[in-house]
């Protein structure tokens, strides 16, 4: 099943998003005031939203859940507490966002507001899709009429025992030290194909995958797509025994053997969770619903644009956006320069 959509998470991240905002255009009028303390407004905090979570709150809130996701918080102590948690943790931000006078300023007005029209159009649809979803679905009977006419949803798909042996090479490496390391992975792929080294122990011997090594260079049962496109491609022309030659990749140089290939199987009814292939039907339906509450709401309450105006409004916003990122101060400027440094890739051949 899906993760739950959690109605909190949407308050918490329009409360940061409003920090955020908040700060700073306090940068611009105040100088980077800072937050007042918590303890020193804390009872003003406690005056904005209740300190103290009830069963009735939590009710409240897991009523406007959709009906899916509303029976797995029910149905699951730990889910149930994991919300009550984030709940517990939003009404704390709110806390500390009204004890230091955000909701008064107007941009953060338009945002709870924008927030609110959201929860409100999102309540309303469940609503709507509570209410049009058939009583009992599925039936025993509709479950296996599902299941008859999706089959191709219910199968296992090809997989093959796969080994590798991982030489990785650094992103700034120079050509000789890349050339270096082929030729060690050529050495290696001829002394496995020449019978002098048995592919297991190589892997423990030269492998840099710690995963893998241990293991004699056995990375699971797995399906193509698991692969990365360079090791994908040569995995699937391997013929079951076979032994790549060096494969490069961002990451370094693989070197692949293919076991036995276990071919697709399709499953039978009677091998499947009945509620699995239930929760399966309700998601589609519900989206069926959806589609077609959201087709007659605009029927019903049409809200008119002229398309032909779209680019215009397209370049005088964006004009505008530009115009006041030019007025940025030198700290924001060089706040928005500054980037994360990008993650090294994983030796790893699955994606």
């Amino acid at each position: 099943m899906r993760s739950i959509h959690n109605l909190t998470a949407v308050f918490l991240g329009l409360c940061l998003s409003t920090t955020a905002l908040a700060e700073t255009a306090a940068d611009k009028t105040q100088g980077n005031a800072p937050a007042r303390p918590a303890a020193e407004d804390a009872t003003a905090a406690n005056n904005w939203v209740q300190p103290t979570l009830q069963a009735e709150d939590m009710e409240t809130l897991i009523k406007t859940l959709p009906i899916e996701q509303r029976d797995n918080v029910l149905n699951d102590a730990k889910v149930f507490e994991n919300l009550v948690k984030q709940e517990a943790i939003n009404r704390s931000v709110i806390s500390a966002a009204r004890s230091n006078g955000l909701e008064k300023e107007p941009l953060i007005q338009q945002l709870m507001q924008r927030g609110a029209d959201r929860v409100l159009a999102e309540v309303y649809l469940n609503r709507v899709i509570v209410s049009n979803l058939p009583a009992g679905y599925p039936t025993e009977a509709q479950v296996r009429e599902y299941f008859d006419k999706n089959k191709a949803k219910f199968q296992t798909p090809e997989r093959m025992h796969l080994w590798q042996i991982f030489l990785p090479v650094p992103e700034d490496a120079k050509e000789s030290a890349v050339a270096e390391v082929k030729k060690q992975a050529e050495s290696i792929v001829k002394a496995i194909k020449q019978g002098r080294q048995e592919f297991s122990a190589a892997a423990v011997q030269y492998s840099k995958d710690q995963r893998s090594r241990l293991n004699g260079g056995y990375l699971g049962l797995l399906q193509l797509n698991d692969l990365i496109p360079e090791v994908r491609t040569v995995a699937g022309s391997l013929k079951p025994g076979g032994v790549s030659e060096p494969i490069r990749s961002k990451q370094g140089f693989h070197i692949l053997k293919k076991g036995d290939v276990v071919p697709a199987q399709n499953l039978q009814l009677s091998d499947l969770n009945n509620n699995q292939i239930r929760q399966l039907m309700i998601q589609e339906k519900i989206q069926e619903v959806r589609l077609g509450a959201l087709k007659k709401i605009q029927d019903t309450y049409p809200v008119k644009y002229d398309s032909s105006q779209l680019e215009s409004w397209r370049q005088k916003i964006k004009a505008q956006v530009e115009a006041k990122a030019d007025t940025k101060t030198p700290d924001a400027a060089k706040a928005d320069s500054a980037a994360k440094p990008e993650a090294k890739p994983a030796s790893n051949p699955q994606n």
